[in-house]
């Protein structure tokens, strides 16, 4: 499947001037509109701290306060277990499989 993308965002994640990974956040057409696909990468160094999920309450906070958008989603390839379990705790549900990736969700408001 082709996605085609309006806008994308990117959110570098800082620690003590160290930049540990990064945040993505993509307008896409082909999905439901008041909706975000969200992407992120923590470096290897820095994984299993908590980090992604900070950043992902802090781009939910910035979402709400300043966007009229309602959903955010994540495309994860069903083999990549530690993201799944990021998405998961941040409160996205599994909604369906793709060809190669599944798709989570998460209602913001």
């Amino acid at each position: 499947m082709y996605m085609y993308y309006e806008e994308i965002d990117a959110y570098a994640i800082i620690d003590n001037d160290i930049l540990i990974g990064v945040v993505y956040i993509e307008n896409c057409k082909n999905i439901e509109k008041n909706t975000v696909l969200i992407s992120y990468f923590i470096g290897n160094k820095f994984q299993r701290r908590g980090y992604a999920i900070q950043a992902l309450e802090r781009i939910e906070q910035l979402l709400i306060e300043n966007s009229q958008i309602q959903k955010v989603g994540f495309e994860i390839n069903p083999k990549n277990i530690p993201s799944i379990k990021t998405a998961t705790r941040f409160g996205a549900k599994f909604c369906k499989s793709g060809e190669q990736l599944d798709y989570y969700e998460k209602v913001i408001i």
